[in-house]
């Protein structure tokens, strides 16, 4: 397991070091400059966006399930206040009948197929 990637999967915090680097603390995203005479200069202007608790759902989503573990719905309401199951429920049917997911008591994954199929899966959880 790459150990790099499972920072971001398991949405914890990294810092941005080098030009264009992005970074992650307290659900802030920032990016450095990418302009190298300005990052020469000690210039280190940074652009900086303010996840939304939608954005921090999604991305919940998204990062656990790219983990084999899945996503823990008590760890999603512990995080949210919001029951997963209820409000994804027609998303959860969905994607159960087409076999991209299997749910269990505690979590659901992705099937072989739906780790495929991730990008599709993610989409409707955008909406």
């Amino acid at each position: 397991k790459s150990q790099h990637n499972l920072i971001y999967w398991n949405n914890q915090h990294y810092d941005a070091v080098g030009l264009n680097a992005s970074g992650y603390y307290d659900n802030t995203r920032y990016t450095n400059t990418r302009n190298l005479t300005n990052y020469n200069h000690k210039n280190y202007d940074r652009s900086v966006v303010e996840l939304t608790n939608e954005d921090k759902m999604f991305e919940q989503i998204m990062l656990n399930l790219r983990l084999d573990k899945g996503l823990n719905f008590n760890e999603f309401f512990d995080k949210f206040g919001i029951v997963f199951t209820e409000k994804y429920k027609n998303e959860l049917q969905t994607l159960k009948q087409n076999h991209l997911i299997k749910v269990y008591k505690t979590k659901i994954k992705t099937t072989f197929k739906g780790s495929l199929l991730l990008n599709q899966i993610l989409e409707l959880f955008m909406n």
